[in-house]
């Protein structure tokens, strides 16, 4: 990443600490539903999340409500199976990486990852690059890019985006209508301040791994969407998720500490 990129970033976490430590004591507080500032969106995420009212002799333990849908488990791995490990090697360049599908047709990664169109066509991404139920990797499918079809590219110093054209099969047998996409929506009912976000990423080059729970939205600004998470080199690129699976930003960078 250039200079000027990580400058304009190191401002960004800056100017938002004062957000960022407010939201944090909300949410050590157990109060971080009240961490969004922005009530059309607070009511837009509760009107779609919230669970049953209860009146039972139970409770709720600690500062966090940890009640999850069945239903978590099964849409994470599906959405899951969009996400794809990216191996970019064109020149005397070499960059790691991870995507995801946002349509049958349509891949999207970063474009410090995938810088121009020269380097889509050495790139390669891989489907199904993790482990089974039984600890034994999974059959993998792999694919090139065609960016002759398509490509479009935003400068990492603007939005970090590359999405690119899904080109022809190269091993395996996953076709794009089994493997799924994340589709992309702006409606402001996918994300409010102080929830929780999931990862599905290739950190260090392993096979995909997920980071969920305890990984909190702190703050946003137009374009950007700050949150706390674990992350490596190769998680560029990565799908950020709401608890429903939804899509909500592309991860692009992480700052230390």
């Amino acid at each position: 990443m250039n200079p000027s990129t990580m400058d304009a970033i190191a401002q960004r976490v800056k100017a938002t600490a004062p957000e960022r430590d407010r939201v944090r004591s909300l949410v050590a507080e157990g109060r971080w539903r009240e961490a969004e500032d922005n009530i059309v969106r607070a009511k837009a995420y509760a009107d779609r999340t919230a669970l049953p009212a209860r009146n039972r002799a139970e409770t709720i333990v600690g500062d966090t409500e940890d009640f999850q849908r069945t239903s978590f488990l099964s849409l994470g791995a599906r959405s899951s199976r969009a996400v794809a490990y990216v191996e970019v090697n064109y020149g005397a360049t070499s960059e790691l990486g991870t995507g995801f599908l946002i349509s049958e047709a349509l891949f999207i990664t970063n474009q410090h990852v995938i810088k121009n169109a020269d380097a889509a066509r050495g790139a390669q991404i891989t489907f199904d690059r993790e482990l089974g139920d039984d600890g034994r990797f999974k059959a993998p499918t792999t694919y090139l890019l065609d960016p002759d079809r398509f490509a479009l590219f935003s400068m990492e110093d603007q939005l970090d985006y590359a999405v690119i054209a899904l080109g022809e099969r190269r091993s395996g047998s996953a076709t794009p209508a089994e493997l799924g996409f994340m589709p992309l929506s702006n409606t402001p009912d996918r994300h409010q301040l102080g929830m929780n976000c999931n990862i599905v990423q290739h950190p260090g080059g392993l096979p995909k791994m997920i980071a969920v729970r305890n990984n909190t939205l702190t703050a946003r600004t137009p374009h950007t969407l700050l949150y706390e998470t674990d992350t490596d080199n190769g998680s560029s690129g990565s799908p950020v998720l709401n608890d429903n699976w939804e899509l909500i930003a592309l991860h692009h960078w992480g700052q230390p500490n």
